[in-house]
C-alpha cells in the first residue's frame, strides 16, 4: 500500500512540475522573475507551515492514537483536489501551434519513449546499486556490481541515443544553442545534489541532536523554509529591476557554500540562534538559485520548447538530488558503522558493560531498540548515561561528514555560475503563450 501510494505521489509530483512553465509562459519575459518570486512565496509558505501543522496533528494524536500522521495526507488530498478544480475552471490556454495538423495520438507517439525507458531503467538500477553497496551487500557482490554496471551502460546508451539517435528526444538539440541553457542544466544537476541531499538530512539531524518532539522539529525547520521564501522572492524582485541574473546566481551559491561550511561545525545541544544562522543562509541560497536559474532557462529557450526546457531543468535537479541522497547516505552509514559503533563500544565497556554483551548492545542500538537497552545484563545507569552522551556526539560527527561532502559541490557550482551570460537583452515584453480568458 505504501509503495503504491508513493508511486502515485511520484507521478503526481512530477506532473506538478508543469506548473512552472504554466505560469511562466503566460506573462511577459521581463515579468518572469517577479512571478517566479511570488510562486516561491506560495511554495515556501507551504514548506514552512506544513511540518509544523503535521507535527501538531501527530503530537495531539488527531484522529486517534498513532493516527495523527494520516491527517496531513488527508489535508494534502484536499489541496490537490482544490487545485484540480481551479485549473479545470480557470486555466484556458490558447491552442498550441500544430502546423502538420497531427492528432493527439500521433503527437503522443512522437514522445521519446525509448529514451524514457533507457533513462528510467538506467537510473533505477544504478541508484539501487549505489544504495545496496556496503549495506546490505558488499561492493564486490554480484547484486551490487550487476546493477551498477547494467545501469551505467543503459545511461551511456541513453546519452548516445539523445546525441546521435534522435533530434526530437528528451534533450531537444535546439535547446542547447544558448550557453545559459547548458549551464542551467549543469547547475541544476549539481545544486540538486546539494539541495536535496542537504534537505534530506536536516530533519534527521534535528531529531538526532536536538529534539524528537514533532512540533519543535517543525520549528527547527523554520529558519531554512522561511529564508527560502525571502531568497526566492527577493531574488525575483532584484532580477526584475536589474534584468541581470548572473550576480544573483553567484550570490546564492556563495550563501550555500558558507551555510554548508557552517553546518559542518554544528554540535549537540547548541542553542536555537546558533542553528538559525547557517540554516537560514542555506534556505536563502536555495530559494534564490531555484527561482533565478528557472528564469534563466526560460529566457534562453525558444517559446515552443518552454515546457520541455523547464520540466527538463526540474527533472535534472531531482536527478541530482536522487544521486546526492544516495551518496550522502553511504557516507553517513559508513561513518556510523566504522566510526560511531566502535567508539560507542569502547565507551560503554569503559563504563562497566561486560565485553561479551557489547555485540548485543550495539545490535539493539543499530535496530533502534534503545529503550530496551536496560534489559541487557550488565547495563547500569552509568552505562546508559555514557551511551547517551557518546551516541549523540558521535552522530554529530557522522553528520559533519555529509556537510564536508556537500561543500565541494557548492564550490563547483559557484565557479560554474561565473560563466553565465547576460540576461538583459532577453528581458523583453514578449509573451510565450497567452490565455483565452
Amino acid at each position: 500500500m505504501v509503495i503504491g501510494g508513493q508511486v502515485l505521489n511520484g507521478c503526481g509530483l512530477t506532473l506538478g512540475y508543469l506548473a512552472i512553465p504554466l505560469f511562466t509562459e503566460v506573462v511577459p519575459k521581463d515579468k518572469r522573475p517577479v512571478i517566479q518570486g511570488f510562486s516561491g512565496i506560495v511554495a515556501g509558505a507551504a514548506s514552512l507551515l506544513g511540518p509544523v501543522i503535521q507535527g501538531v496533528f501527530i503530537e495531539r494524536e488527531l484522529g486517534g492514537a498513532l493516527e495523527g500522521w494520516r491527517v496531513g495526507f488527508y489535508l494534502s488530498a484536499a489541496f490537490y483536489a482544490t487545485s484540480f478544480v481551479l485549473l479545470a475552471m480557470f486555466y484556458h490556454p490558447v491552442a498550441r501551434p500544430n502546423e502538420a495538423g497531427e492528432s493527439i495520438s500521433t503527437r503522443v507517439m512522437h514522445i521519446d519513449w525509448f529514451g524514457i525507458f533507457l533513462v528510467a531503467a538506467g537510473l533505477v538500477l544504478f541508484l539501487v546499486g549505489l544504495q545496496y553497496g556496503g549495506n546490505p551487500y558488499s561492493w564486490t557482490s554480484a547484486m551490487v556490481l550487476s546493477t551498477l554496471i547494467v545501469g551505467a551502460v543503459l545511461l551511456v546508451v541513453f546519452g548516445v541515443w539523445e546525441w546521435k539517435g534522435t533530434t526530437t528526444g528528451l534533450f531537444v538539440h535546439d535547446l542547447f544553442n544558448h550557453r545559459n541553457f547548458t549551464l542551467g542544466l549543469v547547475l541544476n544537476f549539481v545544486s540538486g545534489i546539494v539541495l536535496f541531499g542537504g534537505q534530506a538530512y536536516l530533519p534527521q539531524e534535528i531529531a538526532a541532536l536536538f529534539t524528537t518532539d514533532a512540533i519543535m522539529a517543525g520549528v527547527y525547520n523554520i529558519p531554512f523554509n522561511s529564508m527560502s521564501i525571502v531568497g526566492g522572492f527577493g531574488g525575483g524582485i532584484i532580477m526584475g529591476i536589474t534584468k541581470e541574473a548572473k550576480s544573483l546566481v553567484v550570490g546564492s551559491f556563495v550563501l550555500l557554500l558558507i551555510g554548508s561550511g557552517l553546518m559542518a561545525v554544528m554540535e549537540p545541544h547548541i542553542n536555537f540562534a546558533a542553528w538559525f544562522f547557517p540554516t537560514a543562509l542555506l534556505g536563502c541560497g536555495v530559494g534564490a538559485q531555484a527561482a533565478i536559474i528557472t528564469v534563466v532557462i526560460s529566457l534562453c529557450t525558444p517559446n515552443k520548447y518552454i515546457a520541455t526546457a523547464l520540466t527538463l531543468g526540474a527533472s535534472v535537479r531531482a536527478l541530482g538530488g536522487s544521486i546526492g541522497i544516495v551518496i550522502f547516505g553511504q557516507i553517513f552509514n559508513s561513518k556510523v558503522t566504522n566510526t560511531l559503533y566502535p567508539k560507542l563500544g569502547r565507551a560503554v565497556v569503559a563504563a562497566g558493560l561486560p565485553t561479551d554483551q557489547v555485540e548485543t548492545f550495539l545490535t539493539m542500538v543499530a535496530s533502534g531498540q534503545t529503550n530496551a537497552l536496560q534489559s541487557i545484563p550488565g547495563v547500569t545507569g552509568k552505562v546508559l548515561e555514557v551511551f547517551q552522551s557518546t551516541y549523540v556526539s558521535g552522530l554529530a560527527d557522522c553528520y559533519r561528514f555529509i556537510w564536508y561532502a556537500i561543500t565541494p559541490f557548492s564550490a563547483v557550482t559557484l565557479i560554474m555560475s561565473f560563466f553565465l551570460l547576460s540576461t538583459k537583452a532577453q528581458m523583453t515584453r514578449q509573451v510565450a503563450a497567452g490565455v483565452e480568458r
